[in-house]
């Protein structure tokens, strides 16, 4: 009897020693299993994070890019160079412009912007008026042919683009007009860095 509850003893003890060394063993690699798991699900959610933005800055290059393809498309159908579409777009949109506003507008030198202005009224794009507010003063105008082709060149981007709009929810496009609204003005700031930059080199070869 003493025998077999011995024996009995010491196996139950090494089966419990047994199963109490399994059981810590199991607890540690569970524990160290799921520490690894928050690890990679960590990295893993920074990681499509990064390409995400990656995504957006991309698309947002690409959008800049086919609009330029538009305005030099809009150019060819107007026969002038993307300058002259630009002050084009300007004097078309406020209707009338004196030439030192337009220069202003268009960041050109007076000289500069005379020589655009009679560019443009030789291609039968611009005219020549009197500004109705003061009459000695003179102001010019977008031509109506020059304006129909305007339109025909912008005209249907609109339309097909407020098509696009409504494909999103009034929360999507008030995130849409927020980022295009930071986006303007960190481009806008891009801009006058450069053209610092550009005066700063200037100087320099002028030995100021």
């Amino acid at each position: 009897m003493k025998s077999a509850d011995g024996s009995d003893g010491g196996d139950t003890a090494g089966h419990d020693e047994r199963e109490g060394d399994g059981t810590a063993g199991h607890d540690e690699s569970e524990g160290d299993g799921t520490a690894g798991h928050d690890e990679s699900e960590s990295g893993g959610a920074a990681g499509r994070g990064g390409e995400i933005r990656q995504s957006a800055a991309d698309a947002a290059a690409e959008f800049g890019a086919a609009a330029d393809e538009v305005d030099d498309a809009a150019a060819g159908l107007l026969g002038v160079n993307r300058t002259d579409l630009r002050i084009l777009g300007l004097v078309s949109a406020a209707g009338a412009m004196t030439a030192g506003v337009l220069a202003v507008r268009a960041r050109l030198s007076p000289a500069a912007t005379t020589a655009a202005i009679q560019r443009l009224a030789a291609a039968g794009h611009l005219r020549r008026d009197v500004d109705p507010a003061d009459r000695r003063r003179a102001v010019v105008r977008v031509t109506a042919e020059a304006s129909a082709m305007l339109d025909l060149a912008y005209g249907p981007i609109a339309e097909a683009g407020h098509r696009l709009l409504t494909a999103y929810s009034p929360a999507e496009l008030t995130l849409i007009v927020d980022f295009l609204r930071v986006g303007r003005r960190m481009q806008l700031d891009q801009a006058a860095r450069i053209r610092a930059a550009a005066a700063s080199r200037e100087e320099r070869q002028a030995g100021i």
